[in-house]
């Protein structure tokens, strides 16, 4: 399985398949350079491409509490309206950057606040110490590791 991260630069399906990529991450957020749109999502599951979202705005990645987080939501429910992006799956709440421990507890409140507000279960896409913070805290299960080895260190969480 293969799986590909892409924000702006957007390949084609017809690439996408000759790499043998399985499914992609993409975004839901205020910069429309970014997001997901219909057709692409139709053309990812047309292809048999499957496809997560995450929810990627601004440089404080989730730590601005409940209700600045849960601002957040308004944004990215008329784009999972509009995709058909079905309501039992997560949106990973994306936290890129090695997280200050001291942080840990407000971030949890906004991303807990993100997907509350959006009826799906918690979930973030971050450094494998928050990921393992939080699933031992909070019994987070959708957990989806940061890609840079910088901010990976520590134990594994279960769930990613």
């Amino acid at each position: 399985m293969s799986v590909v991260d892409f924000a702006f630069q957007k390949p084609s399906v017809a690439a996408l398949k000759a790499a043998r990529v399985t499914g992609v991450l993409r975004y839901v957020c205020e910069d429309l350079g970014k997001v997901i749109t219909p057709a692409e999502a139709h053309g990812y599951t047309s292809n048999g491409i499957d496809y997560g979202l995450a929810c990627e705005d601004g440089g404080n990645g989730f730590s601005g509490g409940a209700s600045g987080e849960a601002a957040k939501a308004h944004i990215a429910a008329p784009v999972l309206v509009s995709i058909g992006f079905g309501h039992g799956r997560p949106v990973y709440a994306a936290v890129d950057g090695n997280l200050a421990k001291g942080l840990y507890q407000i971030t949890w409140e906004g991303i807990h606040a993100f997907a509350s507000s959006l009826g799906r279960p918690d979930a973030c896409y971050g450094p494998r110490p928050f990921l393992y913070w939080l699933e031992q805290q909070h019994g987070v299960e959708w957990l989806w590791e940061l890609g840079s080895s910088s901010f990976n260190f520590g134990p594994e969480p279960k769930h990613k």
